[in-house]
């Protein structure tokens, strides 16, 4: 079937025409000699003399001066920020920011590594060494990327790399340890800045503080101070933030949110006739999706995120299968999510997980959306086995675990397992894709914030990189590398467009209850009541989720990208 038959030809032309114009394979023209020549001008000075991260900062201002609100930030971006480079910046985003969904307890496996790795440094690390070993062990976390090599079929030490010359870039496979204290504060313990075979063939480095600095305490300035001129330490936060800018786009975004979307669209145009129940049910969450995607994977991916990032050759496919095969669709069900990776739902509105608003905001919005499901699909499934003979469900089961190779997607017999399945494919579409796209913007568009590669190699011991200064920094960002830097700035501004009003998950509701509104039929009646609860629901979502954002640490970055008003009923971008 070709991509004119299967997809919406109107929806798939609109999103290739976008993609092609706004992604130039080289800038060329009066125009983009112009833009080339301002950023030129403004971070190499006339005399090409180099530039300072303050001159970066500089030109995130001036360029961004006259910004139009069109992202859920209203324009700003975390440049803006005097503390953009902090320790307390950095943690936050991997509860709020655009990935966090990937934190999790440390185990005792990273725990025991991270101590033998502070032990083996002496005196160096002693404190760190104490620390690790009297912390609670459900207080530890990490951001683990240590897998990488092995994801795209390279050796344990091998170098990940692409391009050549003065165009090459790297990859890094790195680990960060975090703790979570009762304050709720996240804080950074300890990198590893490329993890090779083992912690002994790895660098490590230990953060000299190991406590979060207490917002608007006597030290507050003193301590940001000395985290802004450590530049090792600063150097070992932005290898991971490029790691996580590879998982972001390649893998949370792309491959969890989008292709395993568009697996359970296609087996349910397979499995479905029109009329079915949860066929029409989810159509509304599967709008313009494909075509989107059809466009992404023609244009966006190859041309743009797989040229951005350290990966040669059918090393970013390979990622993309990896992630693929490994996805497990019931354990990703947000409840059994959120516990696995060390949130407990029964403690999430207690002290200690107040900044974890993605956490507390998601596992209510999940309890949402099921009790909508559960409502609207109860009349025709009343009994479980009501569900196990419908041969439709037990198609779109197969398709799924055979054509779109998820053999984790359950075997649906019972009314329980369909309510989860169908809040999944809602929960991907609408509030998980909102939450991991719409603060691209604020938090990509700043490229020495998050870059999606590195322009050196990482360091090859402790010893090197204790003497990074902030030159070496600037030489591992693309600065000089126009393109690039101009992509990775412009591709999230691009995809953080803030949703219609029209196409909002709370705008869904109305129109289901107006779809129904005059109608005499009882099943219609049902439907305009279960529409008018849900929206009732969502409203008051919207104030918890708004509550949550304003109980977070003070001077904390809000969280407002779930509010139901805005998140958007499908995959629109």
């Amino acid at each position: 079937m070709s991509k004119g038959e299967l997809f919406n030809k109107l929806g798939l032309a609109e999103a290739a025409i976008m993609l092609a114009n706004i992604v130039p394979k080289n800038f060329i023209g009066r125009t983009s000699e112009r833009l080339l020549e301002r950023f030129r001008a403004v971070l190499f000075g006339e005399n090409d003399d180099g530039a300072s991260f303050a001159d970066l900062e500089h030109h995130n201002s001036d360029l961004f001066r006259r910004r139009t609100a069109t992202d859920i930030m209203q324009g700003k971006n975390i440049g803006d920020l005097h503390d953009w480079w902090s320790d307390a910046r950095f943690a936050q985003q991997y509860l709020t920011g655009t990935n966090p969904t990937t934190l999790t307890q440390a185990g005792p496996v990273w725990i025991e590594r991270f101590h033998k790795a502070a032990e083996a440094l002496g005196t160096v690390a002693k404190d760190a060494a104490e620390f690790i070993d009297g912390a609670d062990p459900a207080s530890l976390y990490v951001q683990d990327y240590s897998y990488y090599r092995e994801a795209v079929g390279a050796a344990g030490d091998a170098e990940l790399s692409a391009g050549s010359g003065d165009e090459k870039k790297y990859c890094a496979a790195p680990v960060a340890l975090f703790h979570l204290p009762e304050s709720g504060q996240l804080h950074p313990i300890a990198i590893v800045i490329d993890y090779k075979v083992d912690m002994s063939h790895s660098v490590t480095i230990f953060n000299q503080r190991l406590s979060p600095v207490e917002p608007g305490s006597a030290k507050e300035a003193e301590i940001l101070a000395a985290e802004k001129g450590d530049w090792p330490w600063r150097y070992a936060k932005q290898v991971v933030q490029m790691a996580d800018w590879c998982l972001h786009e390649i893998v949370v975004h792309l491959t969890w949110t989008h292709i395993m979307e568009e697996a359970t669209i296609v087996a349910a145009n397979r499995a479905f006739g029109v009329q079915h129940p949860v066929f029409r049910l989810l159509e509304p969450h599967w709008f313009r999706t494909l075509p989107i995607n059809a466009g992404a994977r023609d244009v966006l991916v190859p041309s743009i995120i797989f040229e951005l990032v350290g990966l040669k050759d059918e090393q970013p496919y390979d990622f993309i299968k990896y992630h693929y095969g490994i996805f497990n669709w019931t354990e990703r069900y947000i409840p059994n999510d959120l516990e696995k990776r060390g949130f407990p739902l029964n403690d999430l509105d207690g002290p200690k997980y107040r900044n974890c608003a993605y956490a507390r905001n998601m596992a209510l919005m999940w309890n949402c959306i099921r009790d909508f499901v559960e409502k609207m699909l109860h009349d025709r499934y009343p009994y479980d086995r009501d569900v196990a003979d419908d041969p439709e469900i037990s198609a779109w089961c197969r398709e799924c675990q055979s054509n779109a190779q998820i053999p984790s997607f359950p075997t649906i017999k019972t009314r329980a397992q369909l309510f989860d399945a169908v809040t999944m494919c809602i929960h991907i579409a609408s509030p998980q894709h909102t939450a991991i796209n719409y603060l691209q913007n604020y938090y990509q568009v700043f490229v020495p914030s998050k870059p999606p590669a590195l322009y050196t190699p990482p360091p090859a011991s402790l010893k090197q990189l204790e003497t990074y200064i902030e030159a070496d920094l600037l030489r591992s960002l693309p600065v000089g590398h126009q393109r690039d830097w101009l992509l990775a700035a412009h591709i999230p501004w691009l995809l953080s467009f803030t949703t219609a009003k029209e196409s909002s998950l709370l705008e869904y509701t109305i129109s289901l209850y107006n779809l129904v509104r005059k109608s005499s039929d009882a099943t219609d009646r049902q439907t305009k009541v279960i529409a008018s609860q849900f929206y009732t629901k969502l409203l008051e979502l919207g104030k918890v989720f708004e509550r949550h954002s304003d109980e977070m640490t003070k001077g904390t970055i809000p969280y407002t990208v779930m509010n139901p008003a805005t998140t958007a009923v499908s995959i629109l971008l």
